[in-house]
Order: C-alpha cells, then sequence, then structure tokens
C-alpha cells in the first residue's frame, strides 16, 4: 500500500464506473471528511510510468474535491490491459454500476482492447452469452443504449431492442415502451 497524491490517478474514459445519486455522493464525502478514506484505491502503476486506476474512481474525487493530498492505494504493476482486467472484475460486483456503463465496459475491451468474448466471461465470472448480450446492446441504436442510461429499460429489455432488425425499427420499438 502507498500513498498518492490523487490528482496523478489517471482514470481511463473505457471502464465500468458505479453511480451515485446526488444524496450517495453527498454521503461518501461527508463520510470522508469525518472518518477519511476507509477504502484503498485499486491502482496500477503502468510499465512506461505513471500511474492508472482501476477500483475507487468516486472515493479518488471526492478526495480531491476536499483537499486531501493523499489518498491510500494498493499500487500492482501492470498495463492499460490489466487495468480494465481488474475494473472489471471489481466492478461488475458492485450494484452501483449503471448499466450503459457495464455496457460501454465490456464491449470497449472486446472492441478497444481486443478481449476476447470468453476472456471477458472470465474476468466477468458471467456466462460468454451474458458478454455477447453487452456487446450486441452496445451495436444497438443510440435509442435504445440511451433508454438503457436512464433506466428507462433495463437490460433484459434492451437485449431484445437490439436483436429488432435496423436502428430505426429499433428507436420506433423503444418509443413504444
Amino acid at each position: 500500500m502507498d500513498w498518492l497524491d490523487p490528482k496523478v490517478i489517471v482514470w481511463p474514459e473505457d471502464r465500468i464506473t458505479s453511480e451515485y445519486d446526488q444524496q450517495q455522493a453527498a454521503a461518501l464525502r461527508a463520510s470522508m471528511a469525518h472518518l477519511g478514506q476507509q477504502d484503498a484505491i485499486g491502482v496500477f502503476e503502468l510499465d512506461g510510468g505513471g500511474y492508472e486506476g482501476a477500483a475507487g474512481m468516486n472515493r479518488c474525487q471526492a478526495a480531491i474535491d476536499s483537499g486531501a493530498a493523499e489518498v491510500l492505494c494498493v499500487v500492482r504493476q501492470g498495463s492499460h490491459r490489466d487495468v480494465i482486467r481488474a475494473n472489471i472484475a471489481t466492478a461488475l460486483n458492485q450494484s452501483r454500476a449503471n448499466p450503459l456503463s457495464e455496457v460501454e465496459g465490456i464491449a470497449k475491451a472486446h472492441f478497444n482492447e481486443g478481449f476476447t468474448i470468453d476472456e471477458l466471461a472470465e474476468m466477468a465470472g458471467k456466462t460468454s452469452d451474458w458478454v455477447e448480450d453487452r456487446v450486441s446492446i452496445f451495436e444497438a441504436s443510440p435509442a435504445v443504449r440511451q433508454s438503457l442510461r436512464y433506466r428507462v429499460i433495463a437490460i433484459g429489455h434492451a437485449v431484445l431492442l437490439a436483436e429488432v432488425e435496423g436502428q430505426t425499427a429499433q428507436e420506433e420499438a423503444v418509443n413504444l415502451v
């Protein structure tokens, strides 16, 4: 464990993030102000230098917002792929992940980072079908993805809508919802 300046930790865009409403975010900030940091932030020291965060972005941001000069981190050596792998393995165990963030994190790991469906299934502790469902939602129309982002529809609905042929037809189906 190491203490790091929270401002030096870079958080990749292609990751699964937890979602806090305003009340939960305020409670997190108040807890950190009153009790201090309770859980270490998961960070990788990259082979080429620098630190990339895998778990704890909201805690890191709360520390920055409070003016903390250092945060407690579990620091491992690794690559960007290791960060993505660790993010998937930990974020899916939390109940606060936005469903669209989950879809985007899985799909981008597949398309941008080259992880196979089977590798992602193993990392996530899920089935290959589960991963393929998320990838299919990622390829669905913007209307389907936005409806999922704002929880107008659930993952199961998004999977079914993604199966509708053509984005215009998907958007019409979403409008019926």
